[in-house]
C-alpha cells in the first residue's frame, strides 16, 4: 500500500525540483537595458544587453537599428517599438524566438516611452530578460504534472487527492488564539467539526475509488460523506481534524463502510503529504486498500455473524 502512494511521489519530487530551478533562474537573471531613439538607433546600453543578444562588440551597437534588425522584425519586436512610440504607452511582451547568435531565445521586452516637456516621445527605455530557462522549466513542470496524473489515475490502488490547506491554516489560527487541546475544543464546540470538514477540498480521485465504492460513474462520488448516523459523522470528522492538528496525517488506520450498492467493505487508509506541501497540507494523497477478504478470514464465524455496524469513510 505504501509503495502505491510512493510511486506518485517521484514525479512530485521532480516538480518541486523544477520549481526550485525556476525560482533560482529568476534570481540570477540580470536584466539587459538599452535606450533607443524614435528612429530605432541604440543610444545607450549596458554590457548585459550586448551579451544577451550576442551582438558584436559594444562599439558596434549604435550602428544597429532596432526597426531594421531581422531578429526584431521577424518576431514583431520592431512593430511593438513603433506602437509604444505612437501610443505613448508602455509595452510589455514576451517573444518566443528572438534569434541571437544563431540561438532562438525566449525574451521578454519591457518598453517604456520617454517624453520631453512638450509631450513628444524622444526615446524608449528598453529592458530585456532572457526567459528561455524559465519557459523550459514551465514546460517540464507541466510534463511532470501530466506524468503524475497518469500514474495517479492508472494505479490499481484507490487514491484520493485532497487539499486541506484551509483547514490547516484555520487550525493554526485557533492555536494562535490559545487553543491547545483540540479534542476538548471539539467537545465544547460540536458545530466546529462540520465547519472544519467543509474546509477540506477533494482535488481528484482515480477509477479504483469508483470501483471500491461500487459507483456507476464518478459523478456518484461527489456528494461528500456516505449517508451515516450523525454521531458517526462527528466521530469521523473529529478523528480527521485531530490527525491534522497533531501532525499525525500519515497514521495508518482501518475503517469500514457500506458501498453505494449496500455491501460492507473494510479498508486500510494511509495518507501521505506530497513533497513540497508539508507546511500547507495543500496536497494530500490518501490510499484506500480493500482488506475485506482478509478481515473475513480473521473472523471465526464468517461474514454471516459479523456485527452489522459500520464506520464511515470519506468519499470524494
Amino acid at each position: 500500500m505504501s509503495g502505491a502512494v510512493e510511486s506518485n511521489e517521484q514525479p512530485q519530487s521532480e516538480i518541486q525540483h523544477l520549481r526550485r530551478r525556476l525560482r533560482e533562474s529568476e534570481q540570477r537573471r540580470q536584466r539587459a537595458e538599452a535606450v533607443v531613439d524614435t528612429a530605432g538607433r541604440i543610444t545607450g546600453h549596458n554590457r548585459r544587453f550586448a551579451q544577451m543578444l550576442q551582438w558584436p562588440v559594444p562599439e558596434g551597437l549604435p550602428d544597429m537599428n532596432i526597426f531594421e534588425h531581422p531578429a526584431f522584425k521577424n518576431e514583431g519586436v520592431a512593430k511593438d517599438f513603433l506602437r509604444c512610440i505612437e501610443k505613448k504607452k508602455p509595452v510589455v511582451k514576451a517573444y518566443p524566438c528572438v534569434t541571437a547568435g544563431g540561438d532562438c531565445l525566449h525574451m521578454r521586452f519591457s518598453l517604456c516611452p520617454v517624453a520631453d516637456g512638450d509631450g513628444t516621445i524622444t526615446e524608449v527605455l528598453t529592458f530585456v530578460e532572457d526567459i528561455s530557462d524559465l519557459k523550459q522549466a514551465e514546460v517540464e513542470i507541466r510534463e511532470s504534472e501530466e506524468r503524475y496524473r497518469l500514474l495517479f489515475r492508472s494505479t490499481p490502488v484507490a487514491l484520493i487527492e485532497r487539499d486541506a490547506s484551509r483547514l490547516k491554516a484555520y487550525i493554526e489560527e485557533l492555536r494562535q488564539s490559545g487553543v491547545r487541546d483540540f479534542n476538548a475544543y471539539l467537545r465544547e464546540h460540536p458545530q466546529a467539526a462540520a465547519h472544519c470538514m467543509a474546509m477540506i477540498r477533494t482535488v481528484d480521485f482515480n477509477d479504483a475509488v469508483v470501483r471500491l465504492f461500487e459507483a456507476d460513474d464518478r459523478s456518484e462520488l461527489k456528494q461528500g460523506l456516505m449517508p451515516i448516523p450523525p454521531s458517526e459523522v462527528s466521530r469521523f470528522a473529529r478523528d480527521i481534524i485531530l490527525m491534522i492538528a497533531e501532525g499525525n496525517i500519515s497514521q495508518e488506520r482501518e475503517e469500514s463502510f457500506l458501498t453505494l450498492k449496500g455491501n460492507q467493505r473494510s479498508i486500510l487508509v494511509k495518507s501521505l503529504i506530497v513533497s513540497g506541501h508539508e507546511d500547507t497540507y495543500a496536497r494530500i494523497v490518501i490510499s484506500l486498500v480493500d482488506i475485506s477478504k482478509r478481515k473475513e478470514t480473521e473472523e471465526p464465524f464468517g461474514p454471516a455473524n459479523r456485527n452489522s455496524a459500520h464506520r464511515p469513510c470519506a468519499t470524494p
